[in-house]
């Protein structure tokens, strides 16, 4: 990924230096396993100081739509069954996220919100005829 692609990624936030970029990417990238749990873990504590909650939030919306970019035309074909993957998917990483002594419910819920909504956007402009409202 070139330097020029990676800064417009981030544009409007704090994510600036090469190491916060790298930090971001590697929780966008991270899966749903033990390993992608502790990167998410690892990297996520960044973003989580006070005045940083902005970029967590952005960042976890990225992740929640992650397997949209590598498997778009399954969600094409199916956006139900998808929307349902990856709202659980985000539901189990919020759970671990809970676990965190320096997560508030307060983070908890509005990253969810987040998380969810980055979902039926992206959905929806992949799938313009499926009907999120109506799933949800």
């Amino acid at each position: 990924m070139s330097t020029k692609l990676t800064l417009s990624q981030f544009k409007g936030t704090n994510i600036k230096t090469p190491f916060e970029i790298m930090r971001a990417n590697a929780i966008i990238d991270a899966n749903m396993d033990i390993r992608g749990l502790s990167l998410i873990n690892f990297n996520l504590t960044t973003f989580l100081k006070r005045g940083r909650e902005e970029d967590a939030y952005f960042i976890l919306s990225f992740w929640a739509i992650a397997p949209i970019k590598h498997q778009a035309q399954k969600f094409i074909q199916n956006p139900q069954a998808g929307q349902q993957a990856l709202i659980k998917r985000t539901e189990k990483l919020i759970e671990r996220l809970a676990e965190r002594e320096d997560t508030s419910d307060y983070f908890l819920e509005t990253v969810f919100t987040r998380m969810t909504q980055h979902i039926n956007r992206t959905l929806s402009k992949i799938c313009p005829d499926y009907d999120i409202a109506q799933s949800a």
